[in-house]
């Protein structure tokens, strides 16, 4: 990590990469999933705002959120693949699913190698993440 970097930044970077998913997702969904997407896209709305406000006061505001044109040309693949599957509901839940996993993990992999009050900082976020990783999960168990 860069001299005077948060160790938040890189996990802000993936929440928003995945924020953009859901909220894609949702624009996509039919009525019902939709609700439901939307929830988490709040959710995690509510979470990128937490991490901002520390990645904020951590760090001046050009390194806030590093270069980050890799994840945005993957976020823009994957709502291509999307729209070509075979099954684009299905395809947007797993995809999702897959995303809240990995964002999940990187959060408790970031905590447990945290300093104590960073680690506080993204404990806090740990039981949103949790929530909506079964939310996401109980999706695509009804979406196979």
């Amino acid at each position: 990590m860069p001299a005077g970097a948060s160790p938040t930044t890189p996990l802000l970077g993936r929440s928003m990469d995945l924020l953009w998913l859901y909220r894609r997702a949702a624009a996509a969904a039919e009525p019902g999933t939709r609700v439901v997407l939307d929830e988490g896209a709040q959710t995690l709305s509510a979470l990128v705002a937490d991490l901002r406000a520390t990645t904020d006061a951590a760090q001046p505001q050009w390194r806030q959120v590093p270069a980050r044109w890799r994840r945005q040309v993957q976020c823009r693949a994957t709502a291509g693949a999307m729209r070509a599957a075979a099954n684009p509901r299905r395809a947007w839940l797993h995809t999702l699913g897959r995303r809240d996993a990995a964002l999940l993990g990187a959060f408790e992999a970031a905590a447990a190698r945290a300093r104590p009050g960073t680690a506080r900082l993204i404990d806090r976020q740990l039981p949103r993440l949790q929530e909506l990783y079964l939310d996401m999960y109980q999706l695509v168990g009804r979406a196979t």
